[in-house]
């Protein structure tokens, strides 16, 4: 698997999320090792600050033994 996504939502009174997942492999060595992850993400629990996240990595540079 070079690439996979995941999407988590779920909606209730005392519990709010949306979180996406995107991850990119790469094969270097033979390895697979990550290459892009990216996440998005949204939470929010009773009596504290909704939380919305994103960010993006990008991987390189390895050293494989």
């Amino acid at each position: 698997v070079l690439k996979r996504e995941m999407h988590m939502q779920y909606n209730h009174p005392l519990f709010d999320f949306n979180v996406k997942i995107s991850v990119e492999m790469k094969r270097i060595a033979g390895a697979l090792v990550p290459a892009k992850i990216e996440y998005s993400g949204f939470w929010d629990v009773p009596f504290k600050k909704a939380e919305y996240v994103g960010f993006s990595i990008r991987c390189y540079d390895y050293a494989i033994e």
